[in-house]
C-alpha cells in the first residue's frame, strides 16, 4: 500500500492550519512549563516530601507525562514541515497526541470522581454511579478513536494535520458520555457543597474549602466542555479540529490535575477552623498525606498543625 493513500489533500511543507497547530502545540507547552515554575515550591512541600500514594503518583504522572509528551510533540510537529516526511512518522504523531489527551483525561476524571467520593464521605452509591460514568465514556472514546476513526487509516495531509470530517455519529457518542460524567460532577458537588455555604469564617466569608471546591470545579467543567463543543461543531461545518484541540485539551488535563490536588492540599494544612478542619480530613482519600509540621505555641513547646486532627466518634465506655 502507497503511502500517497494516507497524504490525502496534498497542501504542501507548510500551511495555515500546520501553522496553527504548532502554535497551539508550542503554547500548550509554554503553559505547561510556566505552570510547573509557577507551582514548584507548593510541589516541593506538598508532594516530593510526602508518602508515595495513588494521589501523588496521579499528580507526577500528570505534570511530567504531559510535559515531557508536549515536548515530543512539539519536536515532531516542526520536523513534520521536511519534504517526503514518511507517513509513519505522521501517524505517530497522532498517535501521541491522542493517548497523552486521553491518559491525561483519565486522571484528571479519577481526581475529580475521588473528590466527590470523599465529599459525600465515601458513599457507595455515588462511587458506584461515578465509575459507570467514566467507564462508559471511556469506552465509547475508545471505539470512537478505534473503530469508527482508527488512527492508521486516518487521512494525513503532507505537513502531518488531519483532513476530512470525523464520524459524526460516534463523536457526538463520545463527547455526550464526556458531558454527561463531567456535569454530574459539577451537580453533585455544588448539591452537596450546598449545606456549607451557611457556615462563615470570622470575616463572614464563605469556608474557603467551598469556594475551592466550587472554583476549580466550574474551572474544569467548563473549559472543558466548551473546547470539546467547539471541536466538535467545528468538525461537523469545516473539518477536522483535533489538530487544535488536541494539544489544549492534553494542557488543560494536566494543569487542572494537578492544580487540583495542591489547592486541596493547601487548604488541608492551612485552615484552622474547626468547621473546614471537618470538612477537609473527608479529603483524605484524594490528596497526599500533609507533612508533620509543628507550630510554635509561644511557651516552648510545639503543637500538630490542626490539618493533622482527625475527627471520629467518640468511643463508648
Amino acid at each position: 500500500m502507497s503511502n500517497t493513500r494516507y497524504h490525502a489533500n496534498r497542501m504542501g511543507p507548510y500551511t495555515s492550519v500546520a501553522f496553527l497547530r504548532d502554535f497551539f502545540i508550542l503554547g500548550s507547552f509554554v503553559l505547561q512549563a510556566y505552570d510547573l515554575f509557577a507551582s514548584m515550591r507548593a510541589e516541593y512541600r506538598y508532594i516530593w516530601r510526602a508518602p508515595w500514594t495513588l494521589v501523588k503518583c496521579i499528580y507526577i504522572f500528570s505534570r511530567y507525562f504531559g510535559l515531557l509528551s508536549q515536548l515530543v510533540v512539539l519536536v515532531i510537529s516542526a520536523s513534520a514541515h521536511t519534504p517526503h516526511i514518511p507517513i509513519q512518522t505522521c501517524q505517530l504523531f497522532v498517535m501521541l497526541q491522542v493517548l497523552t489527551f486521553h491518559f491525561l483525561l483519565f486522571a484528571l476524571e479519577v481526581i475529580l470522581d475521588l473528590r466527590v467520593y470523599a465529599l459525600y464521605k465515601k458513599n457507595y452509591v455515588i462511587g458506584f454511579i461515578l465509575v459507570i460514568f467514566c467507564t462508559l465514556e471511556n469506552t465509547l472514546i475508545a471505539i470512537f478513536w478505534g473503530w469508527y476513526n482508527p488512527i492508521l487509516r486516518l487521512p494525513l495531509s503532507s505537513s502531518c494535520v488531519l483532513v476530512g470530517h470525523p464520524h459524526k455519529a460516534a463523536s457526538v457518542y463520545a463527547n455526550s458520555t464526556l458531558f454527561a460524567h463531567h456535569f454530574s460532577i459539577w451537580c453533585l458537588t455544588i448539591m452537596e457543597s450546598w449545606q456549607y455555604l451557611s457556615i462563615r469564617d470570622a470575616s463572614g466569608n464563605v469556608l474557603r474549602l467551598v469556594y475551592v471546591l466550587i472554583r476549580d470545579g466550574a474551572f474544569i467543567f467548563f473549559t472543558l466542555t466548551l473546547t470539546c463543543l467547539a471541536a466538535l461543531l467545528y468538525s461537523f461545518y469545516v473539518g477536522s479540529a483535533a489538530h487544535v484541540a488536541l494539544p489544549l485539551l492534553s494542557c488543560i488535563c494536566s494543569i487542572g490535575t494537578c492544580r487540583l490536588i495542591l489547592n486541596l492540599q493547601s487548604i488541608r494544612t492551612g485552615s484552622s477552623l474547626t468547621d473546614e478542619v471537618a470538612l477537609a480530613s473527608c479529603f483524605a482519600l484524594t490528596e497526599v498525606p500533609p507533612i508533620e509540621e509543628p507550630i510554635s505555641t509561644g511557651s516552648g513547646f510545639n503543637t500538630p498543625a490542626l490539618s493533622h486532627i482527625e475527627l471520629s466518634p467518640r468511643p463508648e465506655s
